[in-house]
Order: C-alpha cells, then sequence, then structure tokens
C-alpha cells in the first residue's frame, strides 16, 4: 500500500505540477485569492469527510499549496480561509469553480483531491462520495471521473464498495441497451457507440478528454465481446 502511494505522488506531481491553475473572468470573476481559498474549501471537505481530520492529510494540503504556489502564497491563502465565508459550502464552490475555471484545469484538481483521502492509507466510500459529487458540481464527465479514479484510486482502494459497483456494471448498460436486446439492437448500439469514442476522431480535444474517450472505447468493446460470446 505504501508502495503504490508513492507511485501515485509521483504521478500526481507530473500531472499537476506542470499545469499552472489559469483562470477566466467568468460570470463570478475570481481572483488567485478566491481561487485558493475555493480549493482550500474542497480540500477540507475531503478531509472531514469520513469525520477524522487527519494530520496526514492536512500536511499534505499544505506541502501541495507550498510546491504549486510557493510559501508567501500558501500562508495567504491559509490565513484567508479561516474567515472564508464559504468553506463550509462545498457544492456552491465547486460550482463556482465549474463557471471560473477551465476543464482541464478543474480535471486537474481530481487527483489533488484523490491524494488528499488516500494519504493516510485509508480510502472510505464517504470520502469517495465527496468527491463524486464534487467532480458533478465541477462539471467534470462521469467517464473523466471513472478514468482518474482508476489511475489513482482503485489499485489500492481499501473498501471495495466502489470497485465492486464498476464492476457489477452490466455489459448491455455500457452500450445502453436493455437486458434481453436483440443482437441487431446491441450491433446497433455498439457501432454508434464505437463511432463516437473512437481515439481517430478525437484530435481536436484535450488529452485528458482522448484518454478518457480511450478507456470509454476499450470498455464498449469489452462488453460487446462479452455480450456476443452469450449468443
Amino acid at each position: 500500500m505504501f508502495t503504490f502511494i508513492i507511485i501515485a505522488l509521483l504521478i500526481y506531481f507530473l500531472f499537476i505540477r506542470g499545469r499552472s491553475f489559469t483562470m477566466y473572468r467568468g460570470p463570478i470573476g475570481l481572483d488567485p485569492e478566491d481561487l485558493d481559498v475555493r480549493i482550500l474549501t474542497l480540500a477540507q471537505a475531503v478531509i472531514k469527510a469520513d469525520g477524522v481530520i487527519k494530520d496526514a492529510e492536512v500536511r499534505i494540503v499544505r506541502e501541495y499549496f507550498i510546491q504549486a504556489f510557493g510559501q508567501e502564497r500558501a500562508v495567504k491563502a491559509f490565513a484567508l480561509f479561516k474567515n472564508f465565508a464559504l468553506k463550509n459550502d462545498v457544492n456552491r464552490v465547486a460550482n463556482e469553480l465549474h463557471y471560473t475555471m477551465s476543464y482541464q484545469n478543474r480535471l486537474n484538481l481530481l487527483p489533488f483531491l484523490f491524494q488528499v483521502a488516500m494519504v493516510d492509507g485509508d480510502y472510505s466510500e464517504p470520502e469517495n462520495q465527496i468527491i463524486h459529487t464534487i467532480a458533478r458540481n465541477l462539471g467534470i464527465a462521469e467517464q473523466h471521473f471513472q478514468y482518474i479514479f482508476r489511475m489513482f484510486v482503485s489499485a489500492g482502494y481499501n473498501s471495495t464498495t466502489t470497485s465492486e459497483k464498476m464492476q457489477s456494471v452490466s455489459p448491455y448498460a455500457v452500450l445502453g441497451v436493455e437486458e434481453g436486446a436483440s443482437q441487431e439492437e446491441v450491433k446497433r448500439s455498439y457501432r454508434s457507440l464505437a463511432k463516437k469514442y473512437h481515439p481517430d476522431r478525437l484530435a481536436k480535444y484535450s488529452d485528458a478528454e482522448r484518454v478518457a474517450a480511450q478507456e470509454k472505447f476499450i470498455e464498449i468493446q469489452k462488453a460487446y465481446e462479452k455480450i456476443k460470446s452469450t449468443w
């Protein structure tokens, strides 16, 4: 487990550190200080999700801010966070970030939140639920959430609840047809989805979106082959 966390942290810093959290001035118009306290709000929600505030979780957030933004900005962010009026309103904060940050930068928040949850070696279902809720409010596509979950969490997830749910998804559900659908219905849906998620059609999308689509494409292929084996 310890080795997995070290590997995941290395991936995390490669995934995050190379990108700054750039913003555009959407309808809310956040400044960098506003962004900092909102990121801390998301992290706090994850830390408090299982009802126990652990030193390791607080420490990784502090270390992240120092490494990502520098000591001076990190100290200021934590000071401002103490009096931040919305620090207990995680859904509103995530929605504000949805309309203020680029999609890529919102995606980049997920590995950070997963690492906050996992740093103590115990990724719990309440932590998974709050990160999933945050992702939805950030406007993250479900397939992107699941891809990042698999990258950072599933191999070391102590609770099997979410992993079992992911593995138990019916191949018919993956193809968007009802159980017992005819061969023609299955083939029609498969062809439509395979065309939609085929890597050759995704050149204009971001790297994260292409990777997620490739994962989905593989999932579609596996589901189709599983159904075909029953014919």
